[in-house]
């Protein structure tokens, strides 16, 4: 077997940010060609018209990001994770500055750790629409990179695992390199999660290269991916996808979902009796009409402090990011909208700062898109059920009249419709006052980052939208 390489992120980085360890000999170069032929006339003007357009991408989204900042006296949540600045009291003095340091060097490994997608150049061609770029219309399917990578983390490394550590085993090395090289920039079965594959597993979806992805589109996509690359791929084969429909989480799915056996290369394997797959639930959801609804800001800040979540893929109309934590009424997401050079991930060690943010940008909850896909991972069964437990005291908006949850959990479901737990059966008199009627089907209204068809917004309201929209 090749020498297990060493973890880098290459170049210098400031002190309040990590220390890199020194980079090895075996880095390789960041790939930089264009697939279009410089002979003939016509792929003469296409190379000139790329070039053209990719000199413009650089300057519109390559000029960097301007770095958040945050105040010491309030909290600083990150995926489950809480870095808070408190005064240190030693022999009768206070000492809160060093203090204050550590706390947020401790919250910039954290967020520095995690693994960022952005708009990449020079890519092969997408199938079918000669792109090379996905600058301007790839940001939602980057956000979902994103947060699947997130899950794939928590999976395969762990929640507290931290890029800048010096003390990484050969096992972690190896699932780091290759959990980005399952995102590489190519249309091969040997990057399940790349753009070129998100976009081909799209076309089931009515979706092409060069157009706009929703929330509620995204999560199938991430779900399609998945499956598909879990027949090929046995580091994969204890990992599933559950999108939510409805906005409701039926446990008795996702049971049956993660014990099923397991499939490689098409062949049925057999499974031992505890058997559990860990899972990634995807939660589409709509947060109001036009705009969000403030009654949901607490619910949203709770979800963010749980163990599971991965993330939320949402953003501002038509300029999608990946929310990871929040501080007061901000939100702290990573941006996808940083135009990059393509990395060749064949080799055994590569460069991997490209995937790593160093400056944390930060957002009103107000100017938040109504629509979004919550996304979380449990790795076990018990954690599972212990999410089952918590998740739904943090979905109901505080200090209202009616119970108006984020989205519910069931029990089960049956063919007329969701048979909800007993913790849920005030709900029970939207169903019944319509069997055929279940909640609000979000294939077509979570997408709003999309441009919303006029037919959607002059709809008849009905009693599930009521539930949803308020």
């Amino acid at each position: 077997s090749p020498r297990t390489p060493t973890i880098h992120i290459g170049g210098s980085t400031s002190t309040s940010a990590m220390a890199s360890p020194k980079s090895p000999s075996t880095a390789s170069t960041v790939a930089s060609y264009s697939p279009i032929s410089s002979s003939g006339g016509k792929k003469s003007e296409d190379k000139l018209k790329n070039k053209m357009i990719n000199v413009w991408n650089n300057m519109k989204y390559g000029a960097g990001f301007a770095p958040a900042t945050f105040q010491e006296e309030s909290p600083i949540w990150l995926l489950g994770r809480c870095y808070f600045y408190k005064e240190l009291k030693v022999d009768d003095k206070v000492s809160d500055s060093q203090y204050a340091i550590s706390s947020l060097e401790q919250f910039y490994s954290d967020f520095i750790s995690r693994l960022w997608m952005t708009y990449r150049r020079d890519f092969a061609p997408i199938y079918g629409s000669g792109l090379t770029t996905d600058c301007g219309w790839g940001c939602m399917l980057r956000s979902s990179q994103m947060l699947l990578a997130s899950a794939l983390v928590f999976h395969f490394l762990s929640r507290d695992w931290r890029i800048n550590s010096r003390t990484h085993t050969t096992e972690e090395t190896f699932y780091y390199f290759q959990i980005l090289r399952w995102f590489g920039d190519e249309m091969t079965e040997y990057c399940p999660f790349s753009l070129h594959n998100f976009v081909e597993v799209g076309l089931k979806l009515d979706k092409k290269a060069g157009d706009w992805y929703g929330p509620y589109s995204a999560a199938q996509i991430i779900k399609d991916s998945v499956d598909k690359a879990i027949r090929l791929y046995p580091p994969l084969d204890a990992l599933r996808v559950y999108v939510a429909q409805d906005c409701v989480v039926c446990k008795e799915e996702i049971i049956e979902l993660c014990t099923q056996p397991i499939r490689y290369q098409g062949i049925e394997q057999s499974a031992p009796d505890d058997f559990w797959a860990g899972i990634i639930i995807l939660v589409p959801i709509r947060l109001g009409g036009d705009h969000l609804n403030p009654i949901y800001i607490p619910c949203i800040k709770s979800i963010l402090t749980l163990d599971q979540c991965v993330g939320i893929i949402g953003g501002k109309p038509r300029h999608s990011v990946t929310f990871i934590g929040f501080q007061d009424n901000k939100l702290i997401y990573l941006d996808p909208h940083y135009n990059q050079s393509i990395v060749d991930t064949h080799p055994p060690s590569f460069n991997t700062r490209s995937y790593h943010c160093t400056t944390p940008r930060k957002m009103s909850f107000n100017k938040m898109d109504p629509s979004c896909t919550i996304g979380f991972y449990c790795r076990t069964r018990d954690e599972f059920e212990r999410f089952c437990k918590v998740a739904p005291g943090v979905l109901h908006p505080p200090m209202q009249r009616g119970h108006y949850p984020m989205f519910v959990f069931a029990d089960r479901r049956s063919e007329t419709g969701v048979c909800l737990s007993a913790q849920n059966s005030n709900l029970l008199t939207v169903e019944s006052k319509q069997a055929s009627l279940s909640l609000p089907s979000l294939a077509g209204s979570s997408d709003s980052l999309e441009e919303e068809p006029e037919s959607s917004r002059s709809r008849s309201q009905s009693v599930s939208e009521d539930y949803v929209l308020l």
